[in-house]
């Protein structure tokens, strides 16, 4: 009796964190569909401006317009990851497998990174032949894989320090 009354709440307990845990799921889940949309404007718009679309802009607002764009390409990024983490808890995450060339991957993240190396005064050191060739993988995975890898490092960097990343190819 005493051990069927201790099963019986450990089981009301486990139900418990269990729907818990689901609508923890749904919100996150919720909250990132409803603040992409609208990021994924200001990062259009950001890209337009920067890109001169609607006109020739001066240097200085030139400047503020490509720090907008990196700065609203962080915070999607950002939104992507408390998104996958959300589907990656409900067991919903899929792949979608592309050829990903390490050196323009790391590029890509490296430019996005740019006004975090300018404020904390560190340099990146890339090392990745453009020749190197390319792998099967889910490219905004591995994108997101080197944001946080390269993120951590110069997080991690006091300034004058230098990050370097390298890329190498094995046999085949």
């Amino acid at each position: 009796t005493a051990s069927e009354n201790a099963a019986h709440f450990l089981q009301e307990k486990n139900e418990a964190l269990e729907t818990a845990a689901q609508l923890k799921n749904d919100f996150i889940q919720n909250v990132s569909y409803e603040l992409r949309d609208p990021l994924q404007s200001v990062t259009m718009a950001a890209a337009m401006l920067a890109d001169e679309a609607v006109g020739p802009l001066n240097a200085k607002q030139k400047d503020y317009a490509e720090s907008a764009k990196r700065s609203a390409d962080a915070l999607l990024s950002l939104m992507n990851d408390i998104f996958d983490l959300a589907s990656l808890d409900a067991g919903t995450i899929e792949l979608d497998l592309e050829s990903v060339e390490p050196a323009k991957a790391i590029e890509s993240v490296a430019s996005a990174l740019s006004d975090q190396l300018a404020k904390s005064k560190v340099t990146l050191d890339i090392d990745a032949q453009p020749d190197i060739g390319a792998f099967e993988a889910d490219p905004r995975r591995v994108r997101q894989i080197l944001f946080h890898l390269l993120a951590n490092a110069i997080g991690f960097s006091s300034p004058g320090q230098s990050v370097k990343i390298a890329v190498r190819r094995e046999a085949s």
